[in-house]
Protein backbone atom coordinates (compact mmCIF):
# COMPACT_ATOMS: atom_id res chain seq x y z
CA UNK A 1 0.00 0.00 0.00
CA UNK A 2 1.52 3.26 -1.29
CA UNK A 3 0.31 5.93 1.32
CA UNK A 4 0.25 9.73 0.18
CA UNK A 5 0.56 12.62 2.86
CA UNK A 6 -0.28 16.01 2.04
CA UNK A 7 -1.38 19.26 4.19
CA UNK A 8 -5.26 19.80 3.67
CA UNK A 9 -5.39 23.24 2.35
CA UNK A 10 -10.17 22.31 2.49
CA UNK A 11 -11.87 20.22 4.92
CA UNK A 12 -15.68 20.33 5.25
CA UNK A 13 -16.88 22.14 8.04
CA UNK A 14 -17.94 18.75 9.49
CA UNK A 15 -14.33 17.39 10.01
CA UNK A 16 -13.00 20.51 11.28
CA UNK A 17 -15.85 20.36 14.09
CA UNK A 18 -14.78 16.81 15.15
CA UNK A 19 -11.05 17.82 15.05
CA UNK A 20 -11.68 21.05 17.29
CA UNK A 21 -13.69 18.70 19.52
CA UNK A 22 -10.85 15.93 19.62
CA UNK A 23 -7.97 18.67 19.49
CA UNK A 24 -6.67 17.23 22.46
CA UNK A 25 -6.14 13.69 21.85
CA UNK A 26 -3.82 13.62 18.20
CA UNK A 27 -4.26 10.05 18.47
CA UNK A 28 -8.18 10.37 17.18
CA UNK A 29 -7.68 10.43 13.17
CA UNK A 30 -10.92 10.84 11.30
CA UNK A 31 -11.70 8.13 8.47
CA UNK A 32 -13.47 6.96 6.29
CA UNK A 33 -15.77 8.68 3.74
CA UNK A 34 -15.49 12.28 5.92
CA UNK A 35 -11.92 11.92 5.17
CA UNK A 36 -12.72 11.17 1.46
CA UNK A 37 -14.88 14.20 1.06
CA UNK A 38 -11.91 16.67 1.81
CA UNK A 39 -10.55 15.54 -1.73
CA UNK A 40 -14.12 14.95 -3.81
CA UNK A 41 -15.83 17.33 -1.62
CA UNK A 42 -18.50 15.05 -1.32
CA UNK A 43 -21.35 15.73 1.53
CA UNK A 44 -20.48 14.62 4.55
CA UNK A 45 -23.09 12.42 5.97
CA UNK A 46 -21.44 11.47 9.46
CA UNK A 47 -17.55 11.68 11.08
CA UNK A 48 -15.75 8.42 11.85
CA UNK A 49 -13.12 8.39 14.11
CA UNK A 50 -10.50 5.98 15.30
CA UNK A 51 -7.87 5.75 18.14
CA UNK A 52 -3.98 5.05 16.52
CA UNK A 53 -1.36 4.77 17.74
CA UNK A 54 -1.83 5.41 21.04
CA UNK A 55 0.56 4.63 24.48
CA UNK A 56 -2.29 4.23 26.57
CA UNK A 57 -5.45 3.58 24.74
CA UNK A 58 -8.08 3.16 27.22
CA UNK A 59 -6.76 6.83 28.54
CA UNK A 60 -7.53 7.86 25.12
CA UNK A 61 -10.38 6.07 24.58
CA UNK A 62 -12.29 7.61 27.78
CA UNK A 63 -10.59 11.14 26.70
CA UNK A 64 -12.56 10.74 23.20
CA UNK A 65 -15.82 9.58 24.79
CA UNK A 66 -15.40 12.59 27.10
CA UNK A 67 -14.72 15.18 24.81
CA UNK A 68 -17.74 14.24 22.90
CA UNK A 69 -19.81 13.70 25.65
CA UNK A 70 -19.36 17.50 26.02
CA UNK A 71 -20.49 18.48 22.87
CA UNK A 72 -22.69 16.15 21.62
CA UNK A 73 -25.58 13.72 22.73
CA UNK A 74 -24.28 9.78 23.17
CA UNK A 75 -27.28 8.06 21.18
CA UNK A 76 -25.83 4.84 20.84
CA UNK A 77 -23.58 2.17 22.81
CA UNK A 78 -22.38 -0.87 21.29
CA UNK A 79 -22.94 -3.42 24.13
CA UNK A 80 -19.28 -4.28 24.32
CA UNK A 81 -18.29 -0.85 24.24
CA UNK A 82 -16.70 -0.86 21.14
CA UNK A 83 -18.43 1.73 19.37
CA UNK A 84 -20.31 5.14 20.60
CA UNK A 85 -22.57 6.92 18.88
CA UNK A 86 -23.03 10.97 19.32
CA UNK A 87 -25.48 13.48 17.76
CA UNK A 88 -24.37 17.11 17.72
CA UNK A 89 -27.12 20.12 18.07
CA UNK A 90 -26.86 20.76 14.20
CA UNK A 91 -28.01 17.03 13.60
CA UNK A 92 -24.18 15.87 12.91
CA UNK A 93 -23.71 11.95 13.58
CA UNK A 94 -20.28 11.00 14.93
CA UNK A 95 -18.92 7.94 15.56
CA UNK A 96 -16.45 6.71 17.63
CA UNK A 97 -15.32 2.87 16.66
CA UNK A 98 -13.16 1.75 19.27
CA UNK A 99 -12.45 -1.67 18.77
CA UNK A 100 -8.70 -0.84 19.33
CA UNK A 101 -6.02 1.01 18.98
CA UNK A 102 -4.63 0.44 15.27
CA UNK A 103 -0.76 0.61 15.45
CA UNK A 104 -0.84 3.85 12.20
CA UNK A 105 -2.71 4.54 9.47
CA UNK A 106 -2.06 1.91 7.26
CA UNK A 107 -2.73 -0.54 10.06
CA UNK A 108 -6.64 1.38 9.99
CA UNK A 109 -6.62 1.15 6.20
CA UNK A 110 -6.13 -2.63 6.26
CA UNK A 111 -9.65 -2.89 8.73
CA UNK A 112 -11.64 -1.30 6.31
CA UNK A 113 -13.93 -2.80 3.92
CA UNK A 114 -13.64 -1.15 0.62
CA UNK A 115 -10.80 0.68 -0.87
CA UNK A 116 -12.45 4.01 -1.50
CA UNK A 117 -12.60 4.34 2.03
CA UNK A 118 -9.02 4.87 2.94
CA UNK A 119 -8.66 8.14 3.72
CA UNK A 120 -7.91 9.76 7.08
CA UNK A 121 -7.96 13.56 8.31
CA UNK A 122 -5.15 13.94 10.97
CA UNK A 123 -6.68 16.97 13.15
CA UNK A 124 -3.41 17.64 14.98
CA UNK A 125 -1.62 19.03 11.55
CA UNK A 126 -4.28 19.96 9.52
CA UNK A 127 -2.77 16.92 7.10
CA UNK A 128 -4.63 14.23 4.81
CA UNK A 129 -3.66 10.72 4.70
CA UNK A 130 -4.42 8.48 1.60
CA UNK A 131 -3.94 4.95 -0.63
CA UNK A 132 -2.53 5.95 -3.54
CA UNK A 133 -4.92 3.34 -5.14
CA UNK A 134 -7.95 4.75 -2.85
CA UNK A 135 -7.89 7.67 -4.65
CA UNK A 136 -7.60 6.40 -7.93
CA UNK A 137 -10.46 4.22 -7.27
CA UNK A 138 -12.65 6.81 -6.51
CA UNK A 139 -11.49 9.47 -9.39
CA UNK A 140 -12.86 6.15 -11.51
CA UNK A 141 -15.93 5.45 -9.06
CA UNK A 142 -14.82 2.12 -8.89
CA UNK A 143 -15.85 0.34 -5.89
CA UNK A 144 -13.48 -2.84 -5.00
CA UNK A 145 -12.96 -4.65 -1.76
CA UNK A 146 -9.97 -4.27 0.27
CA UNK A 147 -11.61 -7.29 3.15
CA UNK A 148 -14.05 -8.12 4.48
CA UNK A 149 -15.13 -8.31 8.38
CA UNK A 150 -18.59 -7.71 8.86
CA UNK A 151 -20.32 -8.54 5.96
CA UNK A 152 -24.18 -6.99 6.79
CA UNK A 153 -22.88 -3.95 6.93
CA UNK A 154 -20.64 -4.17 3.96
CA UNK A 155 -23.40 -5.07 2.05
CA UNK A 156 -25.39 -2.25 2.79
CA UNK A 157 -22.35 0.12 2.43
CA UNK A 158 -21.86 -1.65 -1.16
CA UNK A 159 -25.95 -0.71 -1.82
CA UNK A 160 -25.24 2.86 -0.58
CA UNK A 161 -22.05 3.51 -2.80
CA UNK A 162 -23.86 1.76 -6.01
CA UNK A 163 -26.18 4.64 -5.16
CA UNK A 164 -23.79 7.47 -5.14
CA UNK A 165 -22.64 5.97 -8.27
CA UNK A 166 -19.55 3.74 -7.79
CA UNK A 167 -19.94 0.85 -10.09
CA UNK A 168 -17.96 -2.63 -8.85
CA UNK A 169 -15.03 -3.74 -10.06
CA UNK A 170 -14.61 -6.65 -12.53
CA UNK A 171 -14.05 -9.14 -9.62
CA UNK A 172 -16.63 -7.51 -7.27
CA UNK A 173 -19.19 -9.87 -6.87
CA UNK A 174 -17.07 -13.15 -6.92
CA UNK A 175 -15.15 -11.82 -4.37
CA UNK A 176 -17.74 -10.64 -2.14
CA UNK A 177 -19.47 -13.72 -2.11
CA UNK A 178 -15.90 -15.51 -1.82
CA UNK A 179 -16.03 -13.34 1.65
CA UNK A 180 -19.55 -13.93 2.50
CA UNK A 181 -19.39 -17.45 2.35
CA UNK A 182 -16.51 -17.28 5.05
CA UNK A 183 -19.04 -16.14 7.60
CA UNK A 184 -21.60 -17.55 9.80
CA UNK A 185 -23.86 -15.50 12.04
CA UNK A 186 -25.04 -17.37 14.64
CA UNK A 187 -26.40 -15.19 16.94
CA UNK A 188 -27.83 -11.83 17.08
CA UNK A 189 -24.73 -10.82 19.71
CA UNK A 190 -22.53 -10.67 16.16
CA UNK A 191 -24.59 -8.23 14.78
CA UNK A 192 -23.18 -5.73 17.84
CA UNK A 193 -19.95 -4.75 15.51
CA UNK A 194 -22.14 -4.19 12.36
CA UNK A 195 -21.63 0.16 11.47
CA UNK A 196 -23.70 1.52 9.21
Amino acid sequence: MKLVTQKAYFAPEEVLTVGNILRNIPEAVIAGGAARSVHTKEEVNDVDVFLVGCSDFKERKEMAISALKANAELVFQCPEGLLYSFRTESGLKIQLISKRNYSDVSDLFQSFDFTLCQFAFLHSDCSSIWNQDAAQDVTQKELKINKITYPVASLKRMSKYISYGYKPSQDFYLQMFTELHQFLITDDSDLALYID
